[in-house]
């Protein structure tokens, strides 16, 4: 009996202790929203890191970390964060697509538009209701359909510009041989 008692209250205080685990996590996330809010983003971070050493796998605060990196212009980081967030298999479809979508956002401001346009699709994927994720899939599109036409027509300039040098060449070889000779001798002189 005694060992059947002792079992259960192993048992309670486990639970027990994991409940005040995910209280001290939800804490920290708590304040770090807070600080966030308040566009304090380095104390934020400093709460979303003390989140993380709970729970280094926590989407929450790998998500805020994230944002926070953002708010100051760290992108690579923000990034990094959001890769790990997505990682969380207990994020709800919506949260997943927030991550998703912030995953856009930092790949529109690489101006990395193909990665921006696949990161919001896989969003709208999740959560078909954002408007917010369409709008920025539309101008995601936009400006890479714009990047690819300034590519091209980069491209078709210096084709151009190289056939028209190759037309000069075959037109006036007398005038090359000219200038050939007008130019100072490339021979290094010899000291007398």
């Amino acid at each position: 009996m005694r060992s059947k008692i002792a079992i259960l209250y192993l048992v309670l205080l486990a639970l027990g202790g994991s409940s005040l685990y995910a209280q001290g996590l939800k804490s920290y996330i708590r304040r770090a929203n807070k600080l966030y809010q308040a566009k304090d983003y380095a104390g934020a971070t400093q709460e979303y890191r003390r989140a993380l050493l709970r729970d280094s796998l926590s989407g929450k605060a790998n998500f805020g970390i994230s944002a926070a990196a953002y708010g100051q212009g760290r992108y690579d980081e923000a990034k990094d964060y959001l890769e790990r967030a997505a990682q969380d298999p207990r994020l709800t479809p919506r949260q997943q697509a927030g991550v998703l979508h912030n995953l856009g956002n930092v790949a529109m401001q690489k101006k990395d538009y193909q990665s921006a346009v696949q990161s919001y699709e896989e969003a709208l994927i999740r959560n078909p209701e954002d408007d917010n994720t369409r709008y920025n899939l539309a101008l995601a599109q936009k400006l890479l359909q714009q990047n690819k036409n300034n590519k091209s027509q980069s491209q078709q300039g210096q084709d151009q510009n190289k056939d028209k040098d190759k037309d000069k060449q075959k037109q006036d070889p007398k005038q090359n041989q000219q200038k050939d000779q007008n130019k100072p001798d490339q021979k290094p002189q010899q000291g007398k």
